[in-house]
């Protein structure tokens, strides 16, 4: 079995990231403990630069 991991940020503290194995991973999370993760990227989190972490908060942040 394959997973497409996304990093997500926890929208309700902006300072949470988290790698989920998959999108509808992150949605039963979310479910369960009443989080509001949103994804960032379709890759771990830990591969993802500070510029680019900046870049993508700054687009998480607008929607």
């Amino acid at each position: 079995m394959k997973y497409r991991v996304v990093c997500a940020l926890n929208a309700l503290d902006a300072h949470v990231l988290r790698t989920f194995a998959s999108q509808c991973v992150m949605r039963m999370y979310n479910c369960k403990y009443q989080k509001d993760y949103r994804i960032l990227s379709e890759r771990a989190c830990e591969i993802i630069t500070h510029d680019e972490l900046n870049t993508l908060l700054g687009n998480v942040l607008e929607k």
